[in-house]
């Protein structure tokens, strides 16, 4: 059930460059009309293979679409928590409730980009989507992320949602969706969802006092394709206290939202190709190509170059003091334009990679 696309042209679009339709480093967006109509249109699809982003925005006051009925239903209620009403101080909706749908604004934000050849599993961490590291590089002009926060898997940002007139400071907790919800949610979006995180809003005290924002779900979809990882990134807020004015105003933003993902699309594979010590033309799941020269056996004189990839987490970046070095074994950094550049793992080091050759993506 996953789009028939590819992430292989992506690359093209991972440095800033000029270009017609070209929003910010490099890349452009489409403002699509509904949130449901993202991959049943093969120009959709079209938009996302050139590296561009795909997005939507709705801010109504106690009314919504059926789709966007379904998306409350979908996201509103997703939670980490046991009893998040309980545990987390926010109180039950439910969208068929006559009530409930009268008494709250829907902030509804959709979107989607493609990150190049990673998968699912690298990305989908919790931890990597609570660090203030993370936010700082990834998020749009104008957030601040907040430093002090000491909860685990947890971060706090402001954001402007009026350039300049109203901004909201949020504290999410992030957690991995479960694979039973993840089935759902596949069924709602309409492709196969591989992995999952959910970002709630949480608060810092511990028995808080309500206000205006009720409910805040982000939602991080991640698919498996050809070439890397399709992103769906929804977001679903339930407000209490947004005069009908500013909703009014707010739900014309698109254009403006759609500047942020581009921006966010744009630094999130900058700060991947950082993160994971990669080339500006290549992603990899893993941190360095080596080459690794076997020992001789002395009969058949020595063996060929073998290439692979090998986590970073079990190789030296460089060379170290007092580590010991078997002479007959060498690993160079073929990631690096200096091939001399000789690494030297510890003997654990080397036993280990040693025993994930076999597994190793071979070049």
């Amino acid at each position: 059930m996953a789009p028939q696309i590819s992430a292989d042209n992506v690359v093209k679009r991972t440095a800033p460059m000029k270009r017609k339709g070209a929003i910010f480093g490099g890349v452009g967006g489409t403002l699509l009309k509904s949130h449901e109509s993202y991959f049943k249109d093969p120009n959709n699809l079209a938009v996302l293979e050139m590296g561009d982003v795909l997005f939507t925005f709705t801010c109504r006051k106690g009314r919504s679409s059926s789709y966007e009925k379904q998306m409350l239903e979908a996201f509103a209620n997703l939670s980490s928590f046991q009893d998040e009403t309980v545990e987390n101080h926010v109180p039950a909706f439910d969208v068929n409730c006559v009530a409930d749908m009268k008494k709250y604004t829907f902030v509804l934000q959709k979107c989607a980009y493609l990150l190049p050849n990673i998968c699912a599993d690298d990305i989908a961490d919790p931890r990597l989507m609570s660090t203030v590291d993370y936010h700082t590089a990834c998020q749009p002009k104008g957030t601040r992320v907040w430093t002090d926060v000491s909860e685990e898997n947890t971060f706090r940002i402001t954001k402007p949602i009026i350039p300049h007139v109203f901004s909201i400071t949020m504290q999410l907790k992030t957690s991995t969706i479960k694979s039973e919800d993840l089935r759902i949610l596949s069924e709602h979006i309409g492709v196969r969802i591989d992995r999952g995180l959910l970002m709630e809003r949480t608060r810092r005290t511990k028995q808080p006092k309500p206000d205006a924002t009720a409910k805040a779900k982000s939602v991080l979809l991640y698919t498996d394709i050809k070439g890397g990882v399709l992103v769906t990134h929804v977001t679903v807020v339930l407000n209490k206290g947004l005069p009908d004015i500013i909703a009014n105003i707010v739900d014309t933003f698109g254009s403006w939202g759609l500047r942020e993902v581009c921006e966010t699309a744009a630094l999130t594979r900058k700060y991947l190709r950082k993160r994971l010590s990669l080339s500006s033309t290549e992603f990899s799941i893993f941190a360095h190509r080596v080459c690794y020269k076997k020992p001789s056996d002395g009969e058949n004189g020595d063996e060929p170059d073998i290439f692979y990839d090998i986590p970073r987490e079990v190789l030296n970046d460089k060379n170290s003091e007092g580590i010991e070095k078997n002479e007959q074994e060498e690993f160079y950094d073929a990631s690096s334009s200096d091939d001399s550049i000789l690494l030297v793992p510890s003997c654990v080091e080397r036993a280990e990679i040693r025993n994930k050759l076999d597994g190793t993506k071979k070049v």
